[in-house]
């Protein structure tokens, strides 16, 4: 399943279901997963922005690479804030917390 499903699967779900063991173990996989996708995209946009920097006098491809970074900057932030409210509310349940 896409990872954004997966997060938006486990926000709809009840409290009483998120704390069950399966459901913790399966929530921390996600967010464990969802960390790595959000530093991956922070990676990649930096990638994109370098090569923006340096792409010259060749209009064609600093557009192209503008568009590029955009979308991925939206992306970025779409999948950030869905982690980060995964995360919220895991640790409002007490998971993940090594409580």
């Amino acid at each position: 399943m896409e990872l954004r499903r997966e997060i938006d699967r486990l926000l709809e779900a009840d409290d009483a279901e998120l704390t069950g063991s399966r459901c913790r173990a399966e929530v921390e996989d996600v967010l464990q997963r969802g960390f790595v996708a959000v530093q991956v995209g922070e990676l990649w946009v930096d990638h994109m922005q370098r090569q923006l920097n340096s792409a010259g006098d060749d209009p064609e491809r600093a557009r192209a690479l503008a568009d590029g970074l955009a979308a991925a900057e939206r992306s970025l932030d779409t999948v950030r804030t869905h982690v980060a409210r995964l995360y919220a509310r895991g640790r409002r349940l007490g998971i993940g917390s090594r409580r």
